[in-house]
């Protein structure tokens, strides 16, 4: 078990690297001026609960079809200004709704399943 774990660890690294850029590079671009402060514009639109939590999970869905880095990280980022807008929300139901736009994402630009149906069907 130890020569297998010595030896099939070290073939996840580059996976971990593919993984942890997706969500470097997500945060990256998430965090650009031009981003940045359509978050804060589109943070306006929230004058209630209810308005806040349709608001992140609409947003959040719509990024993470673009790239589930960048969706994850859209969705925390709005959740922070929509909570400063809203401070009666309930932040735990703002960030579940964040992230509920992951059950968007495999359908998305950057799903898994069709990528690698596109990799093998060939013309």
């Amino acid at each position: 078990m130890v020569e297998h774990w010595g030896t099939g660890f070290w073939d996840l690294l580059a996976f971990a690297m593919q993984m942890s850029l997706i969500v470097v590079t997500g945060y990256i671009l998430a965090n650009t001026p031009l981003i940045k402060g359509f978050l804060i514009r589109l943070s306006n639109f929230a004058t209630s609960p209810g308005k806040a939590i349709i608001l992140v999970t609409v947003v959040a869905s719509l990024a993470c079809l673009i790239n589930y880095g960048f969706g994850l990280i859209v969705g925390a980022l709005l959740s922070l200004h929509v909570a400063k807008r809203v401070p009666s929300v309930d932040y735990r139901i703002l960030i579940a709704a964040a992230y509920s736009g992951f059950l968007l994402w495999h359908g998305g630009l950057s799903a898994s399943i069709p990528l690698t149906i596109a990799q093998t069907i060939t013309f």
